[in-house]
């Protein structure tokens, strides 16, 4: 009898497919920690995915998107590297429209 414990059974194929997902998953954060410590502007952010800065600025200004600080009070946020490589702004679009559609 197993108590708390659950018990997967899987072909090879599956198990393969199931070590492939972990290991590419594995590998996607380790690149991603490279640049935890690395910090960049919001024009940076901009130029990464192919928005226009003041794009960056209303994310922030509408809560979809958050800077790790702000410099003085000239909009000069900073964003670690590695969440800015996780943004996705075709998404954070849809999420804004829906939002303004509930409203």
């Amino acid at each position: 009898m197993l108590t708390g414990k659950t018990l997967i059974v899987a072909d090879y194929d599956i198990f393969k497919k199931l070590a492939n997902e972990e290991y590419a998953s594995l590998k996607i954060e380790s690149f991603l920690n490279r640049y935890d410590n690395v910090l960049i502007g919001t024009n940076e952010v901009a130029n990464m995915h192919s928005v226009n800065p003041r794009t960056v600025l209303n994310y922030i200004a509408d809560g979809l998107i958050e800077p790790e600080t702000k410099l003085g009070e000239n909009d000069h946020h900073l964003f670690r590297m590695s969440y800015a490589l996780t943004l996705d702004f075709k998404a954070l679009q849809k999420q804004l429209r829906a939002r303004r559609k509930a409203q």
